[in-house]
């Protein structure tokens, strides 16, 4: 009896992951319950749990606009700066494989280059549209 190879490398990979899962794993993380003596990650589960949950309820829902400010402008400057580079780079290659393309894939280069167009207009309009948004929530909040 001839057995697949394909149903073989599936059985294997399936006895792996269920033999991984059923290892003991030890946890030492910092815990809010107040069991620092580690153990399997399952010990004092529902205790655990609990301790998150009140400690969520007990701090202040919601997002401050200095947090915002602080954390959140800068890294949204970084991706969009990030987008127009590679929009940059994008065109650059787009623009030096037509000078060298045939007729034929100089029809292929127009629809890729109508997509990258395409991508720098919803880049633009996204942080345009963002960066009026967040101003007139600033005027908003600040009065």
């Amino acid at each position: 009896m001839k057995i697949n190879m394909k149903k073989e490398k599936k059985y294997f990979i399936f006895i792996v992951l269920i033999g991984i899962l059923l290892i003991p794993i030890s946890c030492y993380a910092n815990n809010t319950a107040g069991n620092t003596s580690g153990g399997s990650i399952f010990s004092n589960f529902w205790e655990d749990g609990k301790a998150f949950i009140d400690d969520a309820e007990g701090e202040e829902q919601g997002l401050s606009a200095d947090l915002f400010s602080s954390e959140m402008i800068p890294l949204i400057r970084i991706m969009v700066i990030v987008g127009y580079i590679v929009l940059a780079i994008a065109i650059l290659v787009i623009g030096i494989k037509y000078m060298v393309a045939t007729p034929q894939q100089k029809a292929s280069l127009k629809q890729k280059l109508i997509g990258v167009l395409v991508a720098t207009a919803i880049l633009a309009g996204a942080y345009t549209i963002w960066n009026t948004v967040y101003n007139f929530m600033l005027q908003a909040t600040t009065g």
